[in-house]
C-alpha cells in the first residue's frame, strides 16, 4: 500500500512519485509517471506517431487521511503534459478504472459505469472496504498511450467505529441491525440524540451516529457538526437499502470536516427553508445516497455548503428535490467549494425559482452524471439549469482568491424550459456584476470543459435570449452534446447553440480567448423564420466552430455558421432532410440516441482537419470518433459506426496494461504467456481448465492422463466406456471379463455368431439385449412374457403399468398419502388434504385442469383469459367486486354491520387454528378476534393466499388482538406482501397491549390477481385474527407499498 501526506487543510491525498504545490493553495501530492519509471508507476506507453503523454494525478480521499467506506476519492489529472498539444486538459483523452468492478451504474438516467469514469477531473466512489487500484490512461489524439496507476485503501467503517465508537439511535427503542458493543439511545429528537452523554458529536473523537432506518427524527435546533480528528458517519441501520427520515424545521448549522451523511431521507416543509441548511461548511463533507427535499418560499435556497469555502465537497447518488410554492424567483441547489464532485445525482427544481444547480467558484470539479431538472416553467423564473459562476467576493472576507479552472461538465442530461424572461440558457458561466458582487475584483473562468451532456426543453414556450450556452471566459470546450429545443418558439437568439460574450466589465484582466464548439447536434423542430447562429461571440479571439450539425426541418430563416467573432469554421452542417437513422420522437420522449446518424446522412465524413489546439476524442456514446476511410469526421455528436477504439484506423494498443484494446484478444496486465493470455496478448488455450480451446481435442478438468483426456488435453480411449477407440477390439459398456469383451476390451469367445460357445449361456445370432438373450449371450428374464423369472415379482404379459403388475414386472401396492410416490401416483405429499398442490387421490392440482383446487377461484379447464376465468383461474371481473373479508380460524358469520366475515382455510399455509373465546377491548365485533391462525416460531412462515378478481390497487386491513398472554417482546413477526417487506417488528402486545384490538391498514398494488401475504418469525409464533381486501386506490401516490397507522374501530 502507498504512504499517505498530510495536507495542510488536514486532508490527504495520496503520495506516489514527487510532492508539488497546489495551484490552488493546497499542498497535494502529484502521480508523476515520469519520476515513478523505476518505482513501477508507469505501467505502458506506446504509439508511434510522436511521444507518449506523461500522466500524473493526485488521488484526494475527501474524508482525509482515512477514508472510510462510503468513500470518495477526487481525482485531478490536470498536471499531465503532452510533448504534441498545448491544451491537454481539453485535448486528451482521459480515461479511468477505480479498482471497484462490483460499483454498478449510476441509477439516475445517465447510466454510465461509477468504475470507469472520464475526463482529467473526476471521482472514484467506494461503497466497500479494501485497498482499491485507481489506474489512469492518457491517449493523445494520434494514438499514443501511457498508463499511471496508484493505490488507495478504504477502511472498514465496522473497524474503525468499532464498539462504543458507533451510537444507534431509534425512535421506538428497536435495535435490530444494530452493531455489537454500539451504544444505543432511545429518541425521536435528533437534535438531543446526536448531542446527548452517548458523544455523537464530539469535537475530538469522531463516532459513527446511525438513526434507525425507516423510523422518522424530528430535527428543529439547528445544530452544528463539530470537526474531528478522525471521518465521522451520519447513517442508518436496521436496513441494506432504506433510509432514516428526518423531519426539519431549521437544518443544520455549522458542519466541519470530516464527516459523511449518508441514507438520510431530509425533508424541510417550512417555507423558505434552507434543506440541510449547510451554512457555515468549514471543511470537507461527503453526501453519499441521500433523498433531500425543501420547500421553496421567498429568497429560499437550498446550500449544500453555504457561505464558507471549503476545500473539497462531494455529492454523490442524491436525490435533491425543491417542492413548488407558486412563485419563487430565488429558490435553487447552491453550491460554493473550492474543489466539488457532483456525481450520479437528481437535481429537481420542479420549476421554482431562476436556477436549478449553481455552482460558485468551482476549480478542479467535476460534474458528472445528473439529472437536472425542470419539468415545468414557474411565472417564466427558470432560466439555467446550470450555472457557473466565478470568485467574486470583495477583499477583507479572508477567502483565498483563485481562478475557477479546469471544471468537467459532462454526461448529464438538462431539462427545463429555458424561458427566463432574460437569458433562458441551459448552462451558463457568469462573469458580470449581474451574477457577481463585486466588479472589478471578479477571477479567471477558463480551462472549462463540455462534453456529451443531453440537453432537451420540457415546455413549449417563447425564450428571449441567447444560445443554448451561453459563456463568459476563456478557453472553454463544448463537444459532443446533443441539445433538443423541440417546444421552444425562439426569441432574438435563441437559435445560437453557443453564444460568448465579455467579461470585461466584472474582470478587465481575465481570459476570454480560444471558445471550442465541435461536433455537438442541435435540433429544432418548430415553426419559424429566425434562422440559427452555430456559434457567436462579442469578444476575444483564436475561437473554432467546427464539425457541428443542425437540423431546423421547420425554420426557414438564415443558417449562419459563426456570428461576430474571430472563428475558425469548417465542417459544419445544417441539414435540409432528415440527417438521423430515425425521425426523432416527440417533445419529452427522446433521448440522446434518437440522434445517431444515418448511413447516408448529409454529416458523414465532413471535417478532415481539426483546428490547432483541438481534438475530438470521443462521440457521444463514448466510441473513438476517428476519422473514417475518407479521412474526415462526421458532423454532430456521434459518429456513425465508431467502435471502442478498433474501428477506423484503429490506435495502438499498450499490452500488458489490463486494458483489451484495439486487436488484443486479452489482456491480464501482464507480458507472461501460458496464463491463457500470451505475451502478445492473445489468447492461449490452458489445458485443464474445463474449457475445450484451440487445438484441445478435450478438456476434462484436469492435466491427468488415463481418463479418457491426456495431461495435454488430447483425447485417449478409454476401455469400459461403451464406445470402441483406438486398439480396442470392444467395448461393452465394463471392465469385466467373460461377458465377450474383455477387461482390457479384447474379443472373448464368439457372442452374437447364433452358435453358443464357452461360457456363453445362449446366442441368439445378435449383440443385442432385452430379447431373452444379453448383448453377453447372458439369459436375460423377459419382462412381460407371462412367465415370472429371476428378480420379476410378477408377470402378467404385458409391459402396461397400473393393473397390478407394472411394466418393470414389480408389483404395484398403492397408497395415496403415505408420501411415498408410487405407480400410479402423479404426486403424493403424505396427507390426504387438498388446496396444498396434491389431491387426495394423488393427482396434481393445476389451473385449467376443470378441477376447482385450493386457491382458485374457477377453474374451467383451460388457460385462456376473457372467458370469465381467466389464465390463472380467478374469476375475471366478478370475484369480490366490493371486498372479501376472512374470519381466520373461525366460522363463516355475519357480522352487526352486515359484514359478511368467511371462513377459507384452502387459503391458509403453515397456520393452525386457535381460539379464545374472552373480552376484547376497543371493537364492538369481538367474534372476529376470538380466533385466529397462528403460525410456527421457526420453518415456514405462516402464509395467506387470497385470490382476486382482477390486477390493480387494494386496501388491506390486518387484525390482530393477544388473547394468549403473552407479553411484549414475546411475539414479534414481519409482514411481507408478495415477496417484499412492508411492515416489520409487528408487537401486538407491545403496541396495544393484552385483549384489545389493533388493526393496521396498507395498501398493495397487485400484479397477478392473487395476493400473497406472509407472517415472518423473528420471536414466537406469528398471527393474525382477520384480513380484509377491498378495491380501492391509496389515498395519494407513493410508493408501490404504502404501510399506514390505523387502530381501533373506525378502521373495521
Amino acid at each position: 500500500m502507498l504512504d499517505t501526506v498530510q495536507e495542510e487543510d488536514g486532508c490527504a491525498a495520496v503520495r506516489h512519485a514527487s510532492i508539488a504545490r497546489h495551484p490552488f493553495g493546497v499542498t497535494a501530492v502529484r502521480v508523476a509517471l515520469a519520476a515513478a519509471l523505476a518505482a513501477g508507476g508507469l505501467l505502458a506507453a506506446s504509439g508511434s506517431a510522436g511521444a507518449a503523454p506523461t500522466p500524473r494525478f493526485v488521488a484526494t480521499p475527501v474524508q482525509g487521511s482515512v477514508c472510510v467506506a462510503p468513500c470518495v476519492v477526487h481525482l485531478d489529472a490536470t498536471a499531465t503534459t503532452s510533448s504534441e498539444h498545448a491544451r491537454p486538459f481539453s485535448e486528451l483523452d482521459y480515461a479511468w478504472d477505480c479498482g471497484e468492478p462490483g460499483a454498478g451504474t449510476w441509477s439516475n438516467r445517465t447510466g454510465g459505469d461509477k468504475n470507469r469514469p472520464r475526463g482529467p477531473v473526476t471521482g472514484c466512489v467506494y461503497p466497500t472496504p479494501g485497498a482499491k487500484t485507481i489506474r489512469l490512461t492518457v491517449r493523445e489524439p494520434d494514438g499514443e498511450v501511457a498508463s499511471s496507476q496508484t493505490t488507495v485503501t478504504i477502511a472498514n467503517p465496522d473497524s474503525v467505529f468499532a464498539g462504543t465508537n458507533t451510537v444507534c439511535i431509534s425512535a421506538s427503542g428497536n435495535f435490530s441491525g444494530c452493531p455489537t458493543g454500539a451504544q444505543r439511545v432511545t429518541s425521536s429528537d435528533f437534535d438531543a440524540a446526536l448531542t446527548s452523554n452517548a458523544g455523537c458529536n464530539a469535537d475530538a473523537a469522531h463516532k459513527r451516529c446511525l438513526l434507525r432506518c425507516g423510523e422518522t427524527f424530528s430535527q428543529d435546533q439547528g445544530i452544528g457538526l463539530a470537526a474531528g480528528t478522525t471521518p465521522a458517519l451520519l447513517s442508518c441501520y436496521g436496513s441494506a437499502s432504506g433510509r432514516a427520515n428526518v423531519v426539519s424545521t431549521t437544518g443544520f448549522g455549522a458542519v466541519e470536516r470530516g464527516w459523511t451523511l449518508s441514507r438520510l431521507d431530509w425533508s424541510n416543509a417550512t417555507a423558505g427553508s434552507n434543506g440541510l441548511g449547510l451554512s457555515h461548511v468549514n471543511g470537507n463533507i461527503t453526501l453519499y445516497d441521500n433523498a433531500i427535499t425543501t420547500r421553496g418560499g421567498s429568497n429560499a435556497t437550498h446550500p449544500l455548503a453555504g457561505d464558507r469555502h471549503p476545500d473539497l465537497v462531494a455529492i454523490v447518488g442524491d436525490v435533491h428535490t425543491i417542492l413548488p410554492t407558486g412563485s419563487d424567483r430565488y429558490s435553487q441547489h447552491f453550491l460554493r467549494a473550492r474543489r466539488q464532485l457532483i456525481l450520479g445525482n437528481v437535481f429537481d427544481a420542479n420549476g421554482e425559482g431562476e436556477f436549478n444547480l449553481r455552482s460558485i467558484h468551482t476549480p478542479l470539479s467535476a460534474i458528472q452524471h445528473n439529472e437536472l431538472i425542470d419539468p415545468q416553467d414557474d411565472a417564466g423564473n427558470v432560466r439555467n439549469p446550470l450555472q457557473l459562476r466565478a470568485f467574486s467576493e470583495p477583499s477583507g472576507t479572508g477567502l483565498p482568491r483563485a481562478p475557477t479552472q479546469y471544471v468537467v461538465v459532462s454526461d448529464n442530461v438538462l431539462e427545463s424550459p429555458m424561458t427566463g424572461s432574460s437569458t433562458g440558457t441551459a448552462i451558463r458561466t457568469c462573469q458580470e456584476p449581474g451574477c457577481n458582487r463585486s466588479p472589478g475584483q471578479g477571477e479567471n473562468m477558463m480551462d472549462l470543459l463540455f462534453e456529451r451532456n443531453f440537453i432537451r426543453a420540457t415546455s413549449p414556450a417563447a425564450n428571449a435570449n441567447a444560445g443554448v450556452f451561453y459563456l463568459q471566459g476563456g478557453r472553454i470546450t463544448v463537444r459532443s452534446n446533443v441539445v433538443d429545443l423541440q417546444g421552444v418558439s425562439g426569441g432574438s437568439d435563441v437559435n445560437a447553440l453557443v453564444n460568448h460574450v465579455s467579461n470585461q466589465t466584472l474582470c478587465p484582466s481575465c481570459v476570454d480567448d480560444e471558445i471550442v464548439v465541435q461536433g455537438n447536434t442541435m435540433y429544432w423542430g418548430e415553426t419559424s423564420s429566425r434562422g440559427i447562429r452555430l456559434c457567436s461571440s462579442s469578444t476575444g479571439a483564436g475561437h473554432v466552430c467546427q464539425a457541428n450539425l443542425a437540423w431546423l426541418p421547420r425554420d426557414s430563416g438564415d443558417r449562419i455558421e459563426a456570428g461576430s467573432g474571430a472563428w475558425t469554421t469548417g465542417g459544419n452542417v445544417f441539414a435540409t432532410s432528415n440527417p438521423f437513422a430515425a425521425t426523432p420522437r416527440g417533445r419529452g420522449l427522446t433521448t440522446a440516441a434518437d440522434f445517431l446518424l444515418s448511413a447516408t446522412s448529409p454529416a458523414r465524413n465532413r471535417l478532415a482537419t481539426l483546428a490547432a489546439r483541438t481534438a475530438l476524442p470521443r462521440d457521444h456514446g463514448l466510441r473513438c470518433r476517428l476519422p473514417s476511410a475518407t479521412g474526415a469526421y462526421d458532423a454532430g455528436a456521434w459518429e456513425h459506426g465508431a467502435t471502442d477504439c478498433s474501428g477506423g484506423a484503429p490506435l495502438p494498443a499498450v499490452c500488458g496494461n489490463g486494458i483489451r484494446e484495439g486487436a488484443e484478444q486479452c489482456d491480464d496486465g501482464n507480458l507472461v504467456s501460458g496464463d491463457g493470455c500470451s505475451s502478445a496478448c492473445s489468447a492461449e488455450p490452458i489445458c485443464g481448465n474445463g474449457t475445450r480451446e484451440g487445438s484441445e481435442q478435450c478438456d476434462d478438468g484436469n492435466r491427468s492422463s488415463g481418463d479418457g483426456c491426456s495431461s495435454s488435453c488430447t483425447r485417449e480411449p478409454v476401455c469400459g466406456d461403451g464406445t470402441r477407440e483406438g486398439s480396442e477390439q470392444c467395448d461393452d459398456g465394463n471392465r469385466s471379463s467373460g461377458d465377450g469383451c474383455s477387461s482390457v476390451c479384447t474379443n472373448e469367445i464368439g457372442c452374437g455368431n447364433g452358435t453358443r460357445e464357452g461360457s456363453e449361456q445362449c446366442d441368439d445370432g445378435n449383440r443385442t439385449s432385452g430379447d431373452g438373450c444379453s448383448s453377453a449371450c447372458l439369459l436375460e428374464f423377459v419382462c412381460g412374457n407371462g412367465v415370472t423369472q429371476g428378480t420379476e415379482q410378477c408377470d402378467d404379459g404385458n409391459r402396461v403399468s397400473g393393473d397390478g403388475c407394472s411394466a418393470g414386472c414389480l408389483l404395484e401396492v398403492t397408497e395415496c398419502g403415505q408420501g411415498v410416490l408410487e405407480p400410479g401416483e402423479d404426486c403424493d405429499d403424505g396427507n390426504a388434504i387438498g388446496g396444498d398442490g396434491c389431491r387426495p387421490n394423488c393427482t396434481v392440482e393445476a389451473c385449467g385442469d376443470g378441477v376447482l383446487d385450493g386457491p382458485e377461484g374457477c377453474d374451467d379447464g383451460n388457460l385462456a383469459s376473457g372467458d370469465g376465468c381467466s389464465a390463472r383461474c380467478t374469476v375475471e371481473g366478478e370475484l369480490f367486486p366490493i371486498g372479501v373479508h376472512l374470519n381466520l380460524g373461525g366460522d363463516s358469520f355475519v357480522g352487526s354491520a352486515g359484514t359478511l366475515w368467511i371462513d377459507a382455510p384452502q387459503w391458509v399455509r403453515n397456520g393452525r387454528e386457535v381460539v379464545t373465546l374472552a373480552p376484547v377491548a376497543g371493537t364492538t365485533n369481538d367474534t372476529v378476534y376470538w380466533s385466529r391462525i397462528a403460525g410456527a416460531a421457526s420453518g415456514p412462515p405462516l402464509r395467506v393466499d387470497i385470490p382476486l378478481g382482477s390486477d390493480g390497487a387494494y386496501r388491506v386491513l390486518l387484525h390482530y388482538a393477544e388473547l394468549e398472554g403473552r407479553a411484549p417482546g414475546q411475539r414479534v413477526f414481519d409482514v411481507d406482501v408478495d415477496g417484499a417487506f412492508v411492515i416489520e417488528d409487528v408487537d401486538v402486545a407491545s403496541r396495544v397491549g393484552a385483549a384489545r384490538a389493533w388493526v393496521q391498514e396498507l395498501y398493495v398494488h397487485v400484479d397477478d390477481a392473487l395476493l400473497t401475504l406472509r407472517f415472518v418469525p423473528r420471536v414466537g409464533e406469528p398471527m393474525v385474527s382477520a384480513i380484509e381486501v377491498t378495491a380501492e386506490p391509496p389515498p395519494e401516490v407513493g410508493p408501490r407499498f404504502v404501510p399506514q397507522g390505523c387502530e381501533g374501530t373506525g378502521c373495521q
